[in-house]
């Protein structure tokens, strides 16, 4: 190959990282995400909690944090695109203030390893906990991921929902605020 054509293929590369870069970046940022359509069950059932969920340090979750208030769990994998799309929106629900003392939320993969989350935790700067779950009940496994569950403060399903979705969007921030002034949580 002559100069010129190495050029070109230089420049094709790194266009094409380029693109690469810009669309994990948009990806990442769960931006064109829409907001969670979560009905509330009229009739909820129970649901199993005191399950075991381990943090990335193989550490159990201590379900008594979770005492008195709304649970969401979101099913993910490290794998899944729309599953890491929407873990910005987690981590900044997680964090509102208004639902600081009203609402755990819990971010358990499903992969089926945990270094598999540990390594995926390295790469990624989030700054919340993720669990890994050696055995996912039941009630919590669907067709599909991520799967968001919300429970109440009495361990009843309230709503689920497959898919991806921008967790913190205002209209359901407030949908979790009335709720769980509703609920006692």
């Amino acid at each position: 190959m002559n100069r010129r054509q190495w050029l070109m293929v230089i420049v094709l590369l790194a266009t094409w990282m380029g693109v690469l870069r810009y669309n994990r970046s948009v990806m990442m940022s769960g931006a064109n995400l829409p907001a969670p359509i979560m009905d509330i069950s009229a009739s909820p059932s129970k649901v199993s909690t005191g399950w075991t969920i381990l943090d990335s340090s193989g550490k159990p979750f201590d379900w008594s944090k979770a005492k008195d208030k709304l649970v969401l769990v979101n099913v993910w994998a490290t794998w899944c695109g729309p599953c890491r799309a929407e873990l910005p929106s987690l981590e900044s629900l997680s964090k509102n203030e208004k639902l600081k003392d009203k609402l755990v939320v819990l971010c358990v993969s499903g992969d089926d390893r945990p270094e598999q989350l540990r390594e995926f935790l390295k790469r990624n700067t989030l700054d919340f906990p993720a669990y890994f779950v050696p055995e996912l009940p039941s009630e919590f496994v669907t067709e599909g991921i991520p799967a968001t569950f919300l429970i109440s403060s009495e361990g009843k399903l309230l709503a689920s929902d497959v898919g991806s979705a921008r967790w913190d969007a205002p209209e359901f921030v407030e949908k979790l605020e009335k709720l769980a002034e509703k609920t006692g949580s």
